[in-house]
């Protein structure tokens, strides 16, 4: 794998490729970088040109306290990414978080650079608090992270 670092608007993303052929993005999970993927490399870039990416504030890519790393702010990193690399027919995979973009990604893509979506696990963003509405315990707790004794 090859570390390289690219300029988008607000800084720096760093990312990790191998491989060659059909392009295939892969977003890690929230606080993970892009080695997050470092077992199955080698296994994908038998195949693909693989670009495994450290999200806006995570690992080695920027990270500064004035942005809000939310959903839409990173779809718009990682789509100045891909125009900065003049990525196209792209396959993007995600989990969690990246499993969420993947497919925001390609939802907002108006210049049809993404031809393909796998997500794994994605992150629900809607109202009632996502994973909150799956059980009455994660309703708990996933309530108490936010009070002062029990959360962050």
């Amino acid at each position: 794998m090859e570390e390289h670092f690219v300029n988008i608007e607000d800084g720096k993303l760093r990312y990790l490729t191998a491989g060659s052929g059909r392009p295939l993005i892969l977003l890690h999970t929230l606080r993970t970088q892009a080695e997050y993927f470092q077992f199955i490399i080698p296994a994908l870039a038998e195949h693909f040109k693989v670009y495994a990416l450290d999200l806006p504030g995570h690992g080695y890519s920027f990270n500064d306290n004035k942005y809000e790393y939310s959903e839409p702010y990173l779809r718009l990193c990682l789509l100045q990414f891909l125009d900065s690399l003049n990525i196209s027919n792209a396959i993007i995979a995600g989990e969690s978080i990246g499993g969420t973009l993947a497919l925001t990604m390609a939802a907002h893509d108006v210049k049809a650079r993404i031809a393909g979506v796998i997500a794994f696990n994605p992150y629900d963003y809607g109202k009632g608090g996502g994973i909150k509405r799956s059980s009455f315990l994660a309703s708990i707790l996933f309530t108490m992270i936010h009070w002062p004794v029990f959360g962050g």
